[in-house]
């Protein structure tokens, strides 16, 4: 090994020269950041896989919880949905039921002012009796009594 060109002999004794000699190191330092870049990706693929399967499995412990809570929440929706239907029907039954009785009232009175009224309203007396007949259908109707 002498001068600036020094030749050094490998182990199949043959000579390199120094510019030889720095493109295998560059090689060799290539080869290792090839290998450190395999083994971090490598390490990266692990820890995704380790990832994956701890998504997997609470997700899977999740849809466990989430089908019965949402078995328990529609349950709960269909019970107060039967309560409220039950109470506007309630409320709507007795608003007709009162509407029923107010036009049966009226019918009545408007019937006792014809057969007291001074003109004839024999027709529209009739008339009027029909119909209370008819909305009293549910047998919740009066005699009534005409007198001459």
């Amino acid at each position: 090994m002498e001068g600036s060109n020094k030749i050094v002999i490998d182990s199949s004794d043959q000579p390199l020269s120094h510019a030889e000699m720095e493109i295998e190191r560059e090689k060799i330092e290539l080869e290792r950041e090839r290998m450190l870049l395999e083994r971090e990706r490598l390490a990266a693929e692990r820890e995704r896989w380790r990832v994956e399967a701890s998504w997997r499995r609470a997700s899977e412990r999740t849809v466990r919880i989430r089908l019965g809570t949402t078995f328990l929440a529609c349950a709960c929706c269909l019970l107060l949905g039967c309560l409220l239907g039950g109470l506007w029907m309630a409320t709507q039954h007795s608003k007709s039921e009162a509407a029923r009785r107010s036009e049966v009232a009226r019918q009545r009175q408007e019937l006792v002012q014809a057969f007291s009224g001074k003109t004839n309203f024999t027709e529209q007396a009739g008339a009027l009796f029909q119909k209370i007949g008819d909305a009293s259908g549910s047998g919740s109707g009066g005699i009534l009594l005409i007198l001459d």
